[in-house]
């Protein structure tokens, strides 16, 4: 399960996101996301970067091609940070083994009911292992 912000720096950079997104245009891994990541991404790349709406739409259907989408039923009240939450809640509903983040209040949780949470780098790591 990719957090937005690995997203974002996929979108941007080249280094550990960028890989992870290889691999899974490549099929050597599945992700995860939901409408509403989706849609926060969007507007974020507008907001933060600039992006027109054509272009910003290009990349959110790419990232919509390759990952699968998936809907929480569940509500999660789980994270110091509110709006974390949505994050665990595609986690959970797609019975996720992984959530990769950049984001300091999930990343300080370690773990969510048995999903790992990593920075993109210790995935590469335990990845590429």
């Amino acid at each position: 399960m990719l957090d937005t912000n690995i997203l974002i720096s996929a979108s941007y950079w080249f280094g550990n996101p960028k890989k992870i997104i290889d691999y899974i245009s490549d099929e050597k891994i599945c992700a995860y996301s939901s409408n509403e990541l989706l849609t926060e991404y969007n507007n974020s790349i507008m907001r933060d970067f600039g992006e027109t709406i054509e272009t910003s739409k290009k990349k959110t259907d790419f990232f919509e091609s390759i990952l699968k989408i998936v809907e929480p039923i569940q509500i999660v009240i789980a994270c110091e940070d509110k709006d974390d939450n949505k994050v665990l809640e595609v986690a959970v509903c797609a019975n996720a083994n992984f959530i990769i983040s950049g984001d300091k209040h999930l990343l300080k949780m370690n773990e969510f009911e048995g999903i790992r949470i990593v920075t993109a780098h210790q995935f590469i790591e335990l990845f590429t292992l």
